[in-house]
């Protein structure tokens, strides 16, 4: 959705850069495949942290290939050449939620800002339409967060907890849907949902002074940037918990050092640069 939620490669163990440089690239390759040259343009690291996340839990490890990379023929990618029913899912849902945050975005502007989001969506409603036959509950799970954000965002002195709930919740139904065991459902959702509330939460952070500038929505305005900070990392500890409980069967270094790691050191970086244009 944002592209935050991303490993601290500098932790990270050579073997297991590499495995998530895979997914990245096999979920580009499978987003241009179903969707257009341009699709690939909305893959962002969030979308990637939930195809390890299904990778992890898959009953059989992952295969690989070295294939050339669409954007540079003279370089060499690893894909995973098979597991097409996890990337095929996985890659319904930068589309959607683009789609999705283009809708928000033409809501939240004015002038010739809110003209290009116009245009945007039409470039953007074809690979939404074929998003919705192909996944039609995770093309009306962002859908719906949109319309719910709208409303939340219509409210007066809205606190960041309730301006936060349209994404959680959206997040929280669209990892539940990765599995069709009930349990692993319920421990997925949770940690979709702490996921999505920290998404929207860092969001918020790194617009605030644009915002407060322009007047757009920012639930900080009603509250602060430390009180958010405070939130993102009991987000992040409450979907560090409930990943201890998830079946993984690998890949688990990886996960750990996103919740674990990049979760916080992205969210410093946020606060720190910040500062910086401040002064």
């Amino acid at each position: 959705m944002f592209g935050y939620v991303k490993p601290f490669k500098d932790q990270l163990k050579v073997c297991e850069y590499e495995t998530y440089k895979a997914a990245y690239c096999t979920l580009c390759k499978r987003m241009g495949k179903k969707y257009g040259h341009i699709a690939r343009m909305t893959l962002s690291y969030d979308f990637t942290f939930l195809a390890i996340i299904m990778l992890a839990m898959h009953e059989t490890d992952p295969q690989y290939k070295r294939k050339g990379c669409v954007y540079n023929p003279f370089k060499k990618c690893v894909y995973i050449s098979d597991k097409d029913d996890v990337f095929d899912l996985v890659s319904a849902a930068p589309v959607s939620s683009v789609y999705a945050k283009i809708v928000d975005n033409i809501e939240d502007s004015k002038g010739l800002k809110k003209f290009r989001y116009r245009v945007f969506k039409a470039i953007f409603s074809r690979k939404y339409e074929k998003s919705i036959k192909l996944f039609p509950d995770i093309a009306k799970t962002m859908l719906d967060m949109v319309n719910y954000q709208i409303k939340v965002e219509k409210k007066e002195n809205v606190g960041m907890d309730e301006a936060a709930e349209p994404t959680a919740a959206a997040m929280k139904q669209l990892f539940s849907l990765c599995t069709d065991n009930e349990i692993q459902g319920r421990i997925l959702a949770q940690i979709g949902y702490c996921i999505g509330k920290w998404i929207y939460l860092i969001d918020a952070v790194e617009d605030i002074d644009e915002d407060i500038k322009s007047g757009n929505f920012n639930p900080l305005k009603n509250s602060s940037v430390e009180s958010a900070v405070m939130t993102m990392n009991v987000c992040a500890a409450e979907a560090g918990n409930a990943l201890e409980l998830l079946e993984i069967k690998r890949f688990g270094g990886i996960l750990r050092n996103i919740i674990y790691i990049g979760l916080i050191e992205t969210g410093g970086k946020a606060v720190c640069g910040r500062k910086e244009a401040k002064e």
